[in-house]
């Protein structure tokens, strides 16, 4: 299954569950999200726009991470507060991570570098055309 285009992404403002799944290792738990329909002017942003801006962006919050992400040796050196942590929003590559289903949130695992960029807010991911 080719979850990339099967539209395997949530509302930025999906519930997320108390319970959610506690990954191992180096991994952490993603949580998808689709690009806006309003702009933060209020503008509606058109149908095919937005098409678009999703396949151009794959972004998502991190729900959990596992005890050994960031750890190894190719991630030695690096300052803490660069790297990812719980809370941040993330991107990743179009095929990067096993997508999961759990009580109606997608949800991606990733291995901890498949992340490429991190940022605070969301807005910093998005391509607005």
């Amino acid at each position: 299954m080719d979850h990339h285009l099967d539209n395997w992404n949530n509302d930025e403002e999906a519930v997320i569950p108390n319970d959610l799944p506690q990954v191992f290792l180096w991994r952490m738990l993603v949580m998808p999200v689709k690009p806006r329909k309003v702009s933060a002017g209020g503008i509606v942003i058109a149908e095919s726009a937005r098409d678009a801006e999703q396949y151009l962006t794959y972004i998502g919050k991190v729900l959990d991470m596992g005890p050994l992400c960031y750890k190894g040796e190719r991630f030695a050196g690096q300052p803490p507060e660069s790297l990812p942590k719980v809370g941040d929003w993330v991107g990743y590559g179009k095929y990067a991570g096993q997508p999961i289903m759990f009580k109606g949130l997608r949800l991606i695992v990733l291995n901890d570098d498949n992340v490429l960029f991190r940022a605070e807010s969301p807005e910093g991911f998005r391509i607005h055309i």
